[in-house]
């Protein structure tokens, strides 16, 4: 279980993006923020042998809705590439 979602783009900014340079964590419980997950594999593998990915290591993905969603300073990890060393790791 996690209380906090990291938001952070995952594709690599180009020379003139800086002011895309994003990273905070929001937490879960935050007032508009919504996770619709999908449904999982795992109860429908009916054999280890057969489905064997599914019925060992499936992961739930989800699309996180933001609704107006409040995000405060103490969140931000980065704003700008010079507010850090590097990547967020």
């Amino acid at each position: 279980m996690a209380d906090e979602l990291l938001v952070s783009g995952f594709q690599a900014l180009q020379a003139g993006d800086e002011r895309y340079a994003f990273t905070a964590v929001v937490p879960l419980n935050a007032k508009g923020l919504t996770l619709l997950s999908r449904r999982s594999y795992e109860a429908s593998a009916t054999s280890v042998f057969d489905y064997r990915s599914p019925s060992n290591f499936d992961e739930n993905d989800a699309v996180v809705y933001f609704d107006d969603v409040k995000i405060s300073w103490t969140g931000v990890r980065r704003q700008r590439p010079e507010d850090g060393a590097g990547p967020v790791a």
